[in-house]
């Protein structure tokens, strides 16, 4: 299965002790495990006067020649604001 189409079913988990948000609140990095225990470097662009804002990238801080850009995601968006509240 695709990592979006892991995303878009839901089957996944945010390792809550891999979130990290930078001191600016500019992006949140974290480490998604999917159903087959796979991790993935996730981050959140929350950079105030970017044109990705609340857009994910995969591999890499954004910006960064092995970021993959994903692009805006709803249901990976609601998780990690849902475990950021949580904590």
């Amino acid at each position: 299965m695709q990592l979006i189409e892991i995303i878009q079913s839901g089957q996944f988990v945010i390792i809550e002790s891999s979130i990290v948000i930078a001191a600016d609140g500019g992006t949140i990095a974290f480490t998604l495990m999917d159903s087959q225990e796979n991790e993935h470097p996730f981050y959140l662009d929350r950079r105030i006067e970017s044109k990705t804002r609340n857009h994910f990238y995969v591999n890499a801080y954004p910006g960064f020649a092995d970021a993959l850009y994903i692009g805006e995601n709803l249901t990976l968006l609601a998780a990690v604001e849902k475990v950021i509240v949580q904590n």
